[in-house]
């Protein structure tokens, strides 16, 4: 077996009543992420002191995260669905598409993305061990060094 094999999932959405105009999504990958995280990084510092401002905001609730994004980082969500389907360039048409059409697809971006993995809760907690295993492995190697 080879990653060749590898076929991500997908959801396939009709982009017309034209039998044949559809757009095929698929989960971010962490390069897809990494540029999110990069060109966005203001919208998400403002979505994440929303979250400690007494608003409550859930990763694990897509219905109640969408509308959300949709109000305050409208362009994020517009990249993150032009990423999801592959079609990054695509961003500016994304925005002009309808509200309920671009949540619906964030939501079923969401799914995409964690469903391998279990969900985002699950992915969260193998994200959280590897990060508190490499802290251990910091920790032990400053102790080994320090010893020297």
């Amino acid at each position: 077996m080879s990653f060749a094999h590898y076929k991500a999932p997908k959801r396939v959405f009709p982009m017309s009543d034209k039998e044949g105009q559809s757009v095929t999504l698929t989960g971010l990958s962490l390069v897809a992420i990494a540029s999110l995280l990069e060109e966005h990084i203001d919208d998400l510092e403002s979505l994440w002191s929303l979250a400690f401002s007494g608003r409550s905001i859930s990763v694990n609730d897509y219905d109640t995260l969408a509308p959300i994004l949709m109000t305050h980082a409208p362009g994020l969500v517009a990249n993150i669905i032009a990423l999801a389907a592959g079609l990054p360039e695509e961003a500016p048409l994304v925005e002009k598409m309808s509200a309920p059409r671009q949540i619906e697809m964030l939501i079923a971006i969401g799914d995409l993305t964690f469903e391998e993995v279990g969900g985002v809760k699950k992915c969260m907690e193998m994200v959280s061990g590897l990060m508190k295993n490499m802290m251990g492995q910091t920790a032990t190697v400053k102790k080994t060094v320090k010893r020297r």
